[in-house]
């Protein structure tokens, strides 16, 4: 018999609990209960990402094409058995009834709706443009900062052309400079008005586009007024106190500790180091705080009798000195306010010109004119009437998103259908993973709904998801119990019943013991933290990849970009393979570096430093030696733009820079990369550049000048997208880790604050006199004691508190097997653990479990253990095309393929200067497949030649006389520059352990004195830096390998 449950229903789904497996189950009942074959398009499914989207269509099919096969029993199959217990169905009318809906499905797939928000929201409008005076043919532009960047600088643009505006500007500038700050204004507009991409200033952004730059300049005004009468009143005060105790005959010892006469004489000499936290100012009721008991009773009768003026007035200072900070800091923002009219004004002007909508703008379009119609009127328009909605990462949807779906879900819970049966509502989340506030989630959305708080009269039945399928026992029994822990810890009430007990724990579904490690590091500086993070990361990758952990379970999560590239750099030193956000951005490739530094020179000839750039690159790939560097450089440079191009034919490259600017700007970049060889070794990073030149140039038309403007705003967030196949560690934002799970998850720098509010702002209400009701303050604190300020810093406190917590967890529950934590010990000056951050969370729950905190000290929580046996994957070569119809440039090549710049320096790479750079990679023998790869991967060698550099490489690190030198156990500086006696030197080898020191040198051709002489040289400056020199080995590498002892 067919279970019944309410249409309304609404599921807690913490990390691992397997959400998607309940979606898919709730879709296939919908599905296979349906009489009808084509029911799917009567369901819509809406998640966020197109990750997602894929993930779930992918499921759904899978169990179909699984149910329709019948190969599988009722007792083996979890989702089979389900299916059955919900649908009444046998296994027999499943598997007809799945074939009948898979090949409906595949016969109308573009009516199989899982899809995301803005997707979907993206179809109403185009189904509705011609309604919202759009064109029908507009295009979506996702780079909203790009739009927001030209309009800014539009604006500035209008700079002595209108008289108002630039008043503004010229005054702004002023002030900028006057606080010791750049007199550049076009970031702090560009910053300010972000605000107009964001829902959730929306409502302030409205209400302020009615006032004009003269409301918000006398607003200034205004403002400027009130701060200098406070400031007199203030003095006032202070005046008013002093004649006050002389009049009593009383002097600032007569009171304890002379605390309050020195509060009211800063009053007049300098109020910005009032303060308002001292233990005196929270007992002025009390007699004790004024005068020792040592005071003689007439002293104490003249102090007391100033004790209710003292009250009074200490009040009146805290409110007037609250105000005064008020409006000091609304006017730091008031001229980046009043431009925002003229941003909004440039940025409607480029939608209508270049005929796009800005994704930014769906759901505010909806919500203005479409949701405004009846549901059916909408249903008709779209051709579809849904009966079934799916809504999965409901912490992360908008009120706005929200409000736009709740018309047409509200529909479906009401209405019959043509089965007589009303449409349902599934609602998945976790308010405890909702990390998205800055864009416009609303975890409380779905906390208000869980609890009853619903727009529809039908009640809803909540479930939660107890069990945890993706993590280790140790891994969920920490969590449990450490955010337990951290619920109790919290200031906002809503957070402390979300992370107790009842919301929080879950059943652990894995019998795998699995790992949890937490240390804590020593670091007292940004700078230090760069070394030791990274250096700890290392060991616990090589313990990992020495467990047989392959280096693609790993990945490492970090919160800032900062982070990531301190250790993408550290790893990619130790020749660690990386995947990171950093490392695949386009601009990270060299041969992209160099393309750009030859656009550079070719947009302005006397861009000397792109000229060197690109000679050093040349210079660098053709191994000339630093003396030819030098002299290259200073016979090139500042010499005209006529000789640079002349010198570079000399290594070979004739380019026409006349002809490349009568070239259409995409031709333009093919023929530049044609002339110089570049396809000959080029990487994904040069296809996914020529992709955007070519897209560039699809959307603006633009020239080479705007391509650089473009690039130059835009060049750091385009990246590549990389294959998931590749065995190396990965580097990721918590944000993007979302959703994801890992093997083994490292995640370092947990010491962020939780209540930081340094990169926020807020809103507060401006007293009328003002006549602008409202104000934005940016870097709020809680200095300012004002109802309608305190009411909005403490909402604002709570918001980061939950979503910084929220980010805790997710990071904490990504990993499968094994989670490493590395933090350090932090505390205030006191030497108390302070509350509000990851660190001090950390530490309190260890000592709250008994535990003394130790620095470096390890505490772990289960066992680690060898991994599953699993292939690793090889990557693919990526396939490099032009867009050009060009027969001389359609060109089809394996990236790795291909020799380096041109023929005549092979020779001379493969004898002396390669061997250097492959043994320059190379401290142990497991070194050698690393370096190989690198240098393969590279250019600088063809496959044919791999096995030839293999065998070298081994010989040299198993020869008798050298193997030692290539154990463990050495400290090894390969090519580290030496400064002695006014002279760069870069010993190729140098062996360390304790002061002793080991040198040696690669050689090719016949021994020489020369080179006795250059190894003597090296170890006079080991000794010079207190080394003992115990060997000086010249290694000669020709058909055989001889070692000289020197």
């Amino acid at each position: 018999m067919m279970l019944t449950t309410s249409n309304f229903s609404i599921y807690n789904a913490s990390a691992g609990s397997g959400k998607t497996f309940k979606l898919a189950e709730r879709y296939l009942n919908l599905l296979l209960s349906s009489p009808k074959n084509s029911s799917f398009q009567n369901i819509l499914a809406i998640t966020f990402t197109n990750k997602a989207v894929g993930e779930m269509k992918s499921r759904i099919l899978e169990y179909l094409v699984s149910f329709s096969e019948g190969k599988t029993s009722l007792k083996k199959d979890p989702m089979l058995l389900l299916v059955h217990k919900s649908t009444g169905l046998t296994k027999e009318q499943i598997q007809k009834k799945s074939k009948r809906v898979l090949e409906a499905i595949l016969n109308n797939y573009a009516a199989f709706e899982v899809s995301t928000i803005d997707a979907f929201t993206h179809r109403i409008i185009r189904t509705f443009a011609k309604d919202l005076g759009l064109s029908m043919n507009f295009d979506i532009e996702m780079d909203t900062k790009q739009v927001l960047e030209l309009a800014v600088e539009r604006v500035v643009e209008k700079a002595g052309k209108e008289e108002e505006l630039t008043d503004v500007l010229i005054d702004f500038a002023a002030e900028k400079v006057e606080d010791d700050k750049s007199g550049n204004i076009t970031l702090d507009i560009i910053n300010a008005s972000s605000l107009l991409l964001s829902e959730k200033d929306e409502a302030y952004i409205a209400i302020l586009k009615d006032y004009s730059l003269k409301d918000f300049k006398q607003l200034k005004t205004k403002l400027k007024k009130e701060v200098l009468s406070i400031d007199e009143h203030l003095l006032s005060i202070g005046n008013a106190f002093l004649n006050g105790m002389q009049d009593n005959g009383l002097e600032a010892k007569d009171f304890k500790g002379g605390y309050i006469p020195k509060f009211f004489k800063k009053l007049t000499e300098d109020t910005a180091t009032l303060t308002f936290s001292a233990q005196w100012q929270n007992t002025l009721e009390d007699e004790e705080t004024y005068v020792t008991k040592k005071l003689n009773d007439e002293i104490k009768s003249r102090v007391f009798s100033m004790k209710s003026i003292i009250v009074e007035k200490f009040e009146a200072v805290k409110s007037l000195y609250s105000n005064k900070k008020l409006y000091e800091k609304v006017h730091r923002n008031i001229t980046q306010l009043s431009l925002l009219g003229a941003v909004k004004g440039e940025m409607e002007l480029l939608k209508k010109e270049q005929n796009i909508m800005l994704i930014s703008d769906f759901n505010k379009k909806i919500s203005e004119e479409i949701k405004k119609q009846p549901a059916p009127f909408i249903f008709e328009r779209l051709g579809e009437k849904f009966q079934h909605f799916f809504i999965d990462e409901f912490q992360d949807t908008s009120r706005l998103q929200w409000n736009n779906l709740i018309p047409l879900t509200a529909n479906a819970l009401s209405a019959l259908f043509d089965d007589e049966k009303p449409g349902t509502l599934t609602l998945v989340g976790d308010a405890k993973q909702s990390i998205y506030a800055w864009r416009g989630g609303d975890a409380h959305q779905f906390i208000d709904l869980s609890q009853g708080d619903s727009p529809f009269s039908t009640k809803q039945s909540v479930e939660t998801l107890s069990s945890n399928f993706r993590s280790s026992k140790a891994i969920v029994s920490f969590n449990n119990d450490f955010f337990e822990f951290v619920g109790h810890q919290l200031n906002d009430e809503k957070l402390k019943i979300l992370f107790s007990e009842k919301h929080l724990k879950q059943k652990r579904h894995k019998t795998e013991e699995g790992y949890v490690n937490l240390r804590f590091l020593e670091a007292s500086s940004n700078e230090e933290r760069a070394e030791v993070y990274p250096e700890e990361i290392l060991k616990i990758i090589l313990q990992k990849k020495e467990q047989g952990f392959p280096l693609g379970d790993i990945c490492i999560l970090i919160r800032q970009k900062s982070e990531g590239i301190a250790i993408a750099e550290y790893l990619n030193q130790q020749n660690i393979p990386i995947i990171s956000s950093e490392t695949l951005l386009i601009k990270s490739d060299d041969q992209v570096q160099f393309v750009l530094a030859l656009l550079h020179v070719l947009n302005d000839d006397k861009d000397e430093l792109s000229k060197a750039e690109v000679l050093e690159k040349i210079l660098t790939r053709l191994s000339f030696s630093e003396e030819e560097h030098f002299t290259i450089l200073r016979t090139t440079l500042h010499k005209g733009e006529d000789v640079f191009w002349e010198n570079l034919k000399r290594f070979g490259f004739t380019f026409n820079s006349k002809h490349f600017h009568t070239l259409p700007f995409y031709d333009a970049v093919e023929y530049l990369i044609h002339r110089f060889q570049i396809q000959k070794f080029a990487s994904a990073y040069l296809q996914f550049f020529l992709d955007e030149v070519f897209e560039f140039t699809q959307k603006q038309n633009g020239n080479l000048n705007a391509f650089l403007d473009y690039w130059s705003n835009q060049g750091n967030s385009k990246s590549i997208v990389s294959t998931e196949s590749e065995n190396a560690v990965q580097i990721m934002t918590i944000h993007k880790s979302k959703g994801l799970q890992f093997p083994v998850v490292i995640f370092p720098y947990a010491k962020q604050q939780i209540d930081y509010t340094g990169t926020s702002h807020l809103w507060v209400k401006l007293p009328e006199k003002f006549q602008i009701p409202f104000a934005l303050i940016t870097k709020p604190g809680r200095d300012i004691d004002n109802p309608d300020y305190t009411d909005s810093y403490l909402n604002l406190v709570n918001g980061l508190e939950m979503e910084n917590i929220n980010i805790l967890y997710v990071a904490l529950t990504r990993a499968a097997s094994e989670l490493f934590i590395l933090s350090e010990d932090d505390r205030d000056k006191s030497g108390k653990i302070k509350p509000n951050t990851y660190s001090g969370l950390l530490m309190s729950y260890l000592e709250s479990k008994g535990e003394t905190i130790k620095v470096l000290i390890e505490y772990e929580w289960g066992k680690s253990t060898l991994p599953k046996k699993g292939q690793v994957s090889e990557v693919e070569n990526i396939s490099f095309k032009f867009h050009s119809p060009s027969p001389s440039l359609s060109l089809n090549l394996v990236t790795t393929a291909g020799k380096l710049w041109n023929e005549d320096l092979t020779d001379a790479l493969q004898k002396g200067n390669l061997i250097h750079s492959l043994l320059s990679k190379i401290h142990v023998p497991s070194d050698i497949n690393a370096s190989l790869e690198w240098h393969y991967a590279n250019g600088f060698f063809e496959e044919e030649k791999l096995g030839i550099y293999r065998k070298l490489l081994n010989n040299i690190v198993t020869h008798n006389e050298l193997k030692d030198y290539f154990s463990n156990g050495y400290e090894i500086w390969n090519e580290k520059d030496v400064f002695f006696k006014n002279q760069l030197l870069r010993p190729d080898r140098v062996n360390i352990k304790g002061g002793n020191a080991v040198l040696i040198d690669y050689k090719t051709g016949k021994t020489s004195n020369q080179h006795i002489n250059q190894i003597n040289k090296y170890a006079e400056s080991l000794i010079a830096l207190k080394y003992n020199v115990k060997n000086k080995l010249l290694v000669y590498l020709n058909e055989s390998i001889e070692v000289k002892f020197v």
